[in-house]
């Protein structure tokens, strides 16, 4: 005899989510996720550095760092679970007037689906302040509970308190969603985060703010041996967290694949593309 999970993947994968998004211990819908291979190599340690595609998502101030379009296509499939799949594709444009983001980000399948689209404008104030805003468009249908489309917001700060340190704060979800039953989905969340880049060191060290967690400390450090290898390394609590990654750059391309470690859910296995239309200048 078959396993069960192997006869009903799609209503185990089902079982799961609702499960996840209405206990309050465990991820909820919409909950932020590691949309992103490097992210995700860092631990999630990302907000104040955000200097690349992943940052309309993840810190829409970030965006300010970038002076040439970026383009980013991930892909994963939580804890190797079928049906819990998550695609993002995501895109800067600078332009005089400040950069302009998007970013389309789907989880899960026909039972469950999370939709989760954004619109993101960032500018610098001065020399060393940038400010960003996120509007998003969510969408939550779960089967034999129809669907609830929503908007929310997202915000963020980028400070260079020095050439090589930076501070950063983003606030997820200013407007919480809420479920197809009428239930609040993920809470406001708040992130700050210091980083360093030391020539070929960048080393990340953010906290989040969840209502339902208090505090969640995470660190990542990134290393570049030489300019076309990036090699990551993050740690991060509640719950306990490894991750591992690695970054190879061809030109203007470079290909991204990050594992992380789940004490209790297994492993997940992270891949993106990212695509500069023009070399960056030092």
């Amino acid at each position: 005899m078959q396993p069960v999970f192997h006869i009903y993947p799609a209503w185990t994968a089902l079982a799961v989510l609702l499960t996840s998004i209405f206990s309050t211990a465990a991820q909820a819908a919409y909950d932020l996720r590691f949309s992103g291979a490097r992210p995700a190599g860092l631990a999630g340690a990302y907000v104040a550095l955000a200097d690349d595609a992943d940052s309309p998502y993840h810190n829409p101030a970030g965006m300010s760092q970038l002076r040439h379009p970026s383009l980013n296509i991930f892909y994963t499939v939580l804890y190797g679970v079928e049906g819990l799949s998550q695609h993002l594709v995501s895109g800067v444009v600078p332009t005089r007037l400040g950069p302009f983001g998007a970013y389309v980000q789907t989880l899960g399948g026909s039972l469950y689906r999370e939709s989760d689209t954004g619109l993101a404008y960032g500018r610098f104030w001065g020399a060393r302040l940038a400010a960003g805003v996120t509007i998003r468009f969510l969408d939550l249908s779960i089967v034999r509970y129809g669907n609830r489309p929503a908007t929310t917001f997202d915000a963020g700060l980028l400070l260079r308190l020095s050439p090589t340190i930076r501070l950063g704060i983003a606030t997820h979800q200013i407007r919480p969603p809420r479920t197809p039953l009428d239930r609040t989905l993920t809470p406001t969340l708040v992130r700050i985060g210091v980083s360093r880049t030391d020539g070929a060191l960048v080393l990340g060290f953010q906290g989040e703010y969840d209502p339902r967690y208090v505090w969640t400390p995470a660190f990542g450090q990134e290393y570049r041996p030489v300019s076309a290898l990036a090699i990551r390394a993050g740690l991060r609590t509640g719950p306990s967290q490894v991750f591992f990654g690695v970054g190879i750059t061809v030109s203007r391309f470079e290909a991204a694949y990050a594992m992380g470690t789940h004490f209790v859910l297994g492993h997940t296995h992270r891949v993106s593309l990212t695509f500069k239309f023009s070399k960056e200048k030092p």
